[in-house]
């Protein structure tokens, strides 16, 4: 799949090939996620929990 995204990246087809590559993305992290390995999703989720924890208020609604 990535190989596609590439090929319409190059020919042009920028959002073609971004939601090709987005998608072949998802599919392989749910693969590690289901082996136990690590994926490029669980990072960044690990990621963005730890700075949540660090700086709570940087989420808050607005008043």
């Amino acid at each position: 799949m990535h190989e596609d995204a590439i090929d319409l990246y190059k020919s042009g087809r920028f959002s073609s090939s971004l939601h090709l590559a987005a998608a072949a993305s998802e599919l392989l992290s749910g693969l590690c996620e289901i082996n136990g390995l690590e994926s490029a999703h669980g990072n960044l989720k690990q990621m963005l929990r730890d700075f949540y924890d660090s700086n709570p208020s940087f989420f808050a609604k607005p008043k």
